[in-house]
């Protein structure tokens, strides 16, 4: 087949337009049926069409899992946010516009495995901008400046380090939730979508400084409500197994001691009420049969 040829997607059958072809390892994707995977799976083109098809089997559940979600609360004022229905034990990372109108994956708390702040920071030396060169005087009736011989055009001034030194800083505060799914095991995002940076000081000296930036320790601050968010989210879910666990097991346990009763045979005679020896076929009052 040629490289233009018409191909078909392996998940729904449709026709696949010339620019809309999605690669699988073992066949093609439309765009129509990437756009429903989850947005935090990145591992397309080393899936087979079976494992396509499963997630999305599994994306279709979701949202009915989406409609069960009832939002308790919200953490982050980034482009991604942080969504939690703590009745339920579970929790969603999307945009605003997902949350409202899309299909956002929603994670039970005992599938967290860590929740934690990386913060990574850059910085690179500040420089003086050259001195201009004064502009030669007019030269002859027209007014021309003189030009430079062929060859020997004139090479800017460098831009020389400050003195003393002086640093630019930018910092990225990210989430980063670990997770167990067949489709992703990583959720990192922004936790508030602000420009940190140091403009102009002395360095390098770490992040030190930073901590009497509003929008830095704001950043810091809620990443540590979001691990402790999460963390009492699955603690309570944990909780909430156990507790479940254990009335199970105390309902077997009585279900198990009324069998035990009814099968342990009568306590008295039914002719005559006398009561009735332990491992006696008859009994002692009336000489009734047992059983």
């Amino acid at each position: 087949m040629g490289l233009f040829s018409k191909k078909t997607c392996d998940i729904c059958g449709g026709d696949i337009g010339l620019l809309g072809n999605k690669k699988l390892e073992d066949g093609n994707l439309c765009k129509n049926c990437a756009k429903k995977l989850s947005p935090w799976f990145s591992e397309r083109r080393h899936s087979t069409v079976r494992e396509i098809g499963q997630q999305l089997a599994y994306r279709e559940m979701n949202l009915g899992r989406v409609a069960a979600f009832t939002c308790t609360r919200v953490l982050g004022t980034g482009y991604k946010k942080l969504y939690l229905d703590e009745n339920h034990g579970t929790f969603a990372v999307c945009t605003e516009s997902e949350w409202k109108g899309g299909n956002p994956d929603i994670i039970d708390a005992d599938c967290l495995v860590s929740a934690k702040t990386d913060i990574r920071e850059s910085h690179y030396e500040l420089h003086d901008e050259p001195a201009k060169e004064p502009q030669p005087a007019p030269h002859g009736s027209q007014g021309h400046a003189p030009q430079p011989a062929p060859g020997h055009a004139p090479q800017p001034a460098p831009h020389a380090p400050k003195q003393p030194p002086r640093f630019h800083y930018h910092y990225d505060v990210d989430m980063v939730i670990k997770v167990q799914s067949p489709w992703f095991d990583e959720l990192r995002f922004d936790v508030t979508g602000k420009v940190l940076d140091d403009e102009d000081r002395p360095g390098p000296h770490g992040r030190v400084d930073m901590e009497r930036n509003p929008d830095y320790r704001e950043a810091v601050d809620t990443a540590a409500d979001m691990e402790e968010a999460l963390a009492s989210l699955q603690n309570r879910q944990a909780a909430a197994a156990q507790a479940a666990a254990a009335q199970a097991a105390a309902l077997q346990a009585a279900a198990q001691a009324a069998t035990t009763v009814q099968t342990a045979g009568p306590k008295f005679c039914s002719n005559c009420g006398a009561a009735l020896t332990a491992g006696a076929r008859f009994c002692s009052g009336c000489g009734q049969k047992i059983g």
